[in-house]
């Protein structure tokens, strides 16, 4: 489901907000925006080392392991935000914190392939490239299962960048994006493909978006949207009557899902991925459903 028709952006009186042009000429932050990743961030941090100018680490609400200590050793910007539930929710605030001309978000079990780290400098040399989608193939706990896709929005200029700290929604980019084949490596645990480990992970964030759905944008943390943002009238009656929309939602995630993996993933995984999508997305429309119709958990 695209996000572009999910909200709308009204621009303000100024294009850009202050906090997010400049950054040093030249210069890449590394962004991570992390909760309790000590099993998987020290890989992702000295792939990055040598490679970018600075790593900014914001934890989202207090630690329970050795991630920051980690992170500090390592010479990141170490950052403890209040405890919220996803990570997008202090996207905003990770990029106001980078100093950097370029940004590379990335997530702790994801790292940089030699080949990436060696060609970051000449990638933002480039002229007239404001982001790069880089080659993100799908990992099955022992090997990758893809080949030729998918891509994902990783690197990017500092002041060409919108972001709206909402779960699932990615950056938007003002200017050209390039795709290149250049491995951004993707490894998560093992243990998270299980189904009882995905529903732990999939309800707590299905709670969390749907009642998102139901919040005023305006209390919605948020990177270079001067003026407006506000949910569409397609949102809206979506809201409404998420009831009857629940099947409705998952058949449709299921069907786009499959189309766009169907070629990178072959038939056996596409199906699987888009099953599991299709099943988040039915059951962040019955939360939705839920808390309009019954009120919310707060």
């Amino acid at each position: 489901m695209s996000w572009r028709r999910e909200y709308e952006w009204i621009p303000g009186r100024h294009r850009f907000d202050p906090d997010a042009s400049g950054g040093t000429p030249g210069t890449i932050s590394a962004v991570l925006v992390v909760r309790n990743e000590g099993a998987t961030i020290r890989r992702c941090l000295d792939s990055l080392a040598g490679v970018v100018d600075e790593i900014v680490v914001v934890h989202d609400g207090p630690c329970a392991d050795d991630t920051l200590d980690i992170a500090a050793a390592r010479g990141c910007r170490v950052i403890e935000a209040p405890r919220y539930g996803h990570c997008e929710r202090h996207t905003p605030l990770a990029y106001r914190e980078a100093r950097g001309e370029w940004i590379l978000n990335l997530d702790a079990d994801e790292f940089l392939s030699p080949e990436l780290g060696a060609s970051l400098r000449h990638l933002i040399a480039a002229e007239g490239v404001d982001g790069y989608e880089l080659l993100w193939k799908h990992w099955d706990g022992r090997q990758y299962v893809s080949h030729d896709g998918p891509y994902k929005l990783t690197l990017f200029r500092r002041a060409a960048t919108r972001m709206i700290g909402l779960i699932h929604v990615p950056e938007e980019i003002d200017g050209t994006v390039r795709r290149v084949a250049l491995h951004l490596e993707h490894r998560p645990p093992e243990g998270h493909r299980r189904l009882g480990a995905m529903l732990r992970k999939w309800h707590p964030r299905a709670r969390l978006q749907a009642l998102e759905y139901l919040t005023s944008l305006d209390e919605v943390p948020r990177f270079n949207y001067p003026g407006e943002v506000r949910w569409t009238r397609r949102r809206e009656l979506t809201n409404r009557w998420s009831p009857v929309l629940i099947v409705p939602a998952a058949l449709h995630t299921f069907r786009v899902v499959l189309s766009s993996l169907w070629r990178g993933l072959g038939p056996r995984e596409a199906v699987r991925f888009a099953a599991a999508e299709a099943a988040y997305r039915g059951l962040v429309t019955a939360c939705l459903a839920r808390y309009l119709y019954f009120g919310s958990p707060r």
